[in-house]
C-alpha cells in the first residue's frame, strides 16, 4: 500500500488508461525533455537530431544526453539547436562547460556504443535564463538524490519515451528543417541489467501494421530521457489516476542509447541508478 491510505500503486494496462492521464504526464515531461537539432558548419550540410533532458546536477544546470551523442557533436564544427518550442534556441557547442563524460567499460549488444554512455552538458547561466524565459524547466537531480527513496527504482506504472527521431524531420522548400518530436508511452522489461556497474532497461516498442505513426528506425532517440509515470487505483471505485504531486509521481529513470535489431526491436536504455547513483557521483568528484 502507498502511504495514502486508500490507493494501491499498481503496474497498469496502458491500453485502459484515460487519455487525460496521458495529457497530464507528457505536459510534465515537456518542461524537460527536448529534441536537438544540429547543423554541421559546411557547405551542403545535413541537419541531424538527436535527444536530451533538461537536468540540474550539483546545481549546475546542464544538458543529460548520451555519450555518443555528445562525441558525435564534438566531432566537427557545428551549432546545436534546442527544440524549446516551435523555434530552436541556439547553443555553441564549444561554449559549454567541461562535460561530465565517464568512459566505457564494456558492451551490452553489439549496436551500442559502449556502456556507460551518459554524458551531462554543463549550459551557462545565460543559457539557463533563456531557456526558463521560454517556458522550459531543469529537472532536480539533485533534490531526488537529496532526499533517497526506493520510488526512484520501482518498475510500477507506465514509461514514457520522449526525444526526436530522425525519421520524423522534414525539410522544407525554402529550405527550413522541422524536427519532429516523440513522446511514446509503454513498458519495460522487469529485468534490470548491467554492465559494469551501470544498470540497463530494455524498453518494449510496438513497432508494425499495428502501430503506423511509430517510425520502424529511432535512431535520433538517442539520448533522450526514460520517464516512469506511478500509477495508483483508488481501492473504493478502482478509479485510476496519478499522484497529485507530479514531480514525485513522474520521474526520470533512465536515458536511451540504443536500439536494438529491427525484428522485436526495443530500445536499450540506461536505468535509474545509473543517474541518481553513479552520474551524479561522477559529477560531483
Amino acid at each position: 500500500m502507498d502511504e495514502h491510505s486508500g490507493k494501491t500503486q499498481k503496474e497498469v494496462q496502458i491500453t485502459k488508461l484515460p487519455e487525460l492521464l496521458f495529457q497530464n504526464v507528457n505536459g510534465y515531461v515537456a518542461n524537460f525533455a527536448v529534441g536537438i537539432g544540429v547543423v554541421p558548419r559546411r557547405p551542403q550540410s545535413v541537419v541531424w537530431s538527436c535527444s536530451g533532458t533538461l537536468v540540474e546536477m550539483n546545481g549546475r544546470p546542464g544538458l543529460l544526453t548520451a555519450r555518443h551523442v555528445w562525441q558525435q557533436i564534438r566531432a566537427e564544427k557545428c551549432d546545436i539547436h534546442l527544440m524549446l518550442d516551435k523555434k530552436g534556441y541556439l547553443i555553441d557547442p564549444e561554449h559549454t562547460g567541461e562535460p561530465v563524460m565517464p568512459v566505457a567499460q564494456g558492451k551490452y549488444m553489439e549496436r551500442d556504443d559502449g556502456i556507460p554512455d551518459l554524458c551531462f552538458v554543463p549550459l551557462t547561466m545565460r543559457d539557463r535564463d533563456a531557456v526558463q524565459a521560454r517556458n522550459k524547466a531543469f529537472y532536480s537531480i539533485d533534490r531526488r538524490v537529496l532526499f533517497p527513496d526506493s520510488t526512484k527504482y520501482g518498475f510500477d506504472g507506465f514509461w514514457i519515451v520522449a526525444g526526436a527521431p530522425s525519421a520524423l524531420i522534414k525539410n522544407y522548400p525554402d529550405k527550413r528543417t522541422g524536427l519532429g518530436f516523440l513522446m511514446y508511452s509503454t513498458s519495460v522489461r522487469e529485468e534490470r541489467l548491467d554492465v559494469c556497474g551501470w544498470d540497463l532497461v530494455l524498453v518494449d516498442l510496438n513497432i508494425g501494421s499495428s502501430n503506423p505513426s511509430i517510425p520502424t528506425d529511432l535512431g535520433g532517440l538517442s539520448g533522450g530521457g526514460l520517464w516512469r509515470a506511478r500509477v495508483y487505483v483508488r481501492d473504493s471505485d478502482r478509479a485510476v489516476f496519478l499522484d497529485e504531486d507530479l514531480s514525485r509521481g513522474v520521474l526520470l529513470s533512465g536515458v536511451v542509447v540504443a536500439q536494438t535489431e529491427l525484428v522485436d526491436r526495443r530500445l536499450l536504455a540506461h536505468g535509474p541508478k545509473s543517474i541518481y547513483d553513479r552520474l551524479h557521483g561522477s559529477a560531483a568528484n
